[in-house]
């Protein structure tokens, strides 16, 4: 085992809610790069040398050269252990929005915990809570959408038989134009969101290197992971739109005689918006 991962792993292990401990254990010196892996093991080593504001920088310095999700929670333990327990919900609340396994979001939200507000003085019967930030809003999970219903397609009707009818002018094919118009129409609008996503992250990585505080690299983060959530949705609007365009060139290319005859497609949202299933008749 590498040295980065066995100081996380050990750290990991003697951990206790007042001591400093970096609680996620990093990737594999294997996947992570090797000067975000040196800006890692260095941190941790402040850490558990108590030089809190040290350790902050090195993580800070690792995860804009490598957006490993640990880089997130070390900056949180950092931050909560030197006292700034507000930027360290924040880098919690990141960390979580990456989807890490059960027990090291457990761990990060008893830390989350531990930083909320102290009890009020005598005399004030309640604590007043702290707002609700849009960031807060934001990490709570989306209902799943409901699986959408297939149309039912329509009926054919076949030509008589004996009675050969010439192929239909591909223009005149409904089904083909509605396919490759609206495959265009979604290749473009895929290409813009992944291009936009593309600047953004570019503006978010360069931000987070010349922050000037805690809470303008916090932004930075949550700024370039909603841009890596859009760049997907870009990326796949761009593929369907692509395949959905491709089965309409097809469908001209081999239209049958007499138009429509025989032709047929479904569509079908998969379970929890995984992805979209096309099937038909040409």
């Amino acid at each position: 085992m590498s040295r980065v991962p066995a100081i996380a792993l050990l750290l990991l292990v003697l951990s206790t809610p007042a001591a400093a401990q970096p609680a996620a254990a990093p990737r594999s010196s294997a996947t992570l790069s090797p000067e975000a892996a040196r800006h890692m093991e260095l941190g941790n080593r402040l850490l558990a040398a108590k030089r809190y504001q040290e350790a902050l920088a090195e993580y800070q310095a690792g995860y804009v050269i490598d957006h490993e999700p640990t880089f997130l929670y070390n900056i949180g333990q950092a931050q909560r252990l030197g006292g700034d327990c507000k930027s360290a919900f924040e880098s919690y609340r990141a960390f979580l929005r990456t989807g890490p396994p059960p027990e090291r979001a457990q761990l990060a939200q008893r830390n989350m915990d531990l930083c909320e507000p102290a009890p009020a003085p005598p005399g004030a019967r309640t604590a007043t809570p702290p707002p609700t930030t849009p960031a807060a809003a934001a990490s709570q999970p989306a209902p799943a959408p409901a699986p959408a219903t297939a149309p039912t397609p329509a009926p054919s009707i076949a030509a008589p038989h004996g009675e050969p009818s010439d192929r239909s002018p591909w223009y005149e094919d409904v089904l083909g134009d509605v396919l490759t118009l609206g495959g265009t129409v979604a290749v473009i609008i895929g290409g813009v969101l992944w291009l936009q996503a593309r600047d953004d992250i570019d503006s978010a990585n360069q931000g987070a290197r010349t922050a000037a505080n805690h809470d303008d690299f916090a932004r930075y983060v949550a700024m370039g992971q909603d841009a890596e959530s859009q760049q997907t949705v870009g990326g796949a609007v761009f593929l369907i739109g692509g395949a959905l365009a491709t089965i309409g060139i097809v469908r001209y290319w081999l239209r049958p005689a007499g138009g429509d005859a025989g032709a047929g497609v479904s569509a079908a949202v998969l379970d929890r918006g995984g992805g979209l299933m096309v099937s038909g008749r040409f």
